[in-house]
């Protein structure tokens, strides 16, 4: 920080100025040199005799930090997905929408009123986790796919990112069940679950806590 005399002002920007009896007020310097007082559209000029004793302080702005990519997911995830949860032990169903629509009274709702069922479940946001290894996380879910049981449907899920064919098949191990295409969402950069993850990599939830948690416990 350089204290100025009003001749050494040669930028423009916002100045702390301190007046002789003490007072402080804020300036904007325009580049031809001619100030305005803050909320103040009058302009005005330096002069030897206005401003002799008057001392300047260049304002700089704070640098805020910048949102790390983690931060912007995690706004992302939970603008639309506030209270949805997956079902117990199920993971990888999505909603039909991005928005979540409500009724709005008896007999009335929005042209987009959604089951209340499927609104309740969570929607696949792109969320990049330094600490998350994507790959590691598909290798090992397609190794337990491979021995877990596999069912098939009538019909096929549509990609609620890219509009793609996901399958029709649903995977059960241990107690858990998830679609066959949620491998490809995870491969898009949706993350999973804090507790899905854990199961599939057999490890503790607190040694995931970067993972959402989809508003489910710690016991689910």
């Amino acid at each position: 920080m350089k204290v100025l005399d009003w001749w050494e002002i040669k930028d423009k920007g916002l100045y702390w100025v301190y007046l002789p009896n003490g007072d402080i007020e804020i300036i904007n310097v325009a580049v031809n040199g001619v100030f305005t007082y803050i909320g103040i559209d009058d302009e005005f000029v330096f002069t030897s005799e206005e401003h002799a004793g008057y001392k300047f302080v260049r304002a700089e702005p704070p640098k805020l930090p910048v949102p790390s990519q983690y931060q912007e997911g995690h706004l992302n995830h939970q603008r639309n997905n506030g209270d949805s949860r997956f079902p117990f032990h199920v993971e990888g169903y999505w909603r039909q929408r991005e928005l979540m629509v409500e009724h709005v009274g008896p007999g009335r709702h929005t042209a987009a009123f959604l089951d209340r069922q499927d609104a309740e479940l969570p929607w696949p946001y792109i969320w990049q986790i330094p600490e998350f290894d994507v790959q590691h996380f598909i290798n090992k879910l397609a190794d337990i796919e491979d021995v877990a049981d596999e069912a098939r449907y009538r019909g096929f899920s549509i990609c609620r990112i890219t509009g793609e064919n996901r399958g029709n098949c649903e995977y059960k191990y241990k107690g858990w069940k998830w679609p066959g295409g949620l491998i490809e969402y995870i491969r898009l950069g949706v993350p999973p679950s804090r507790a899905f993850y854990a199961f599939i990599m057999d490890v503790p939830q607190n040694e995931c806590e970067w993972l959402p948690t989809y508003n489910r416990t710690e016991d689910e």
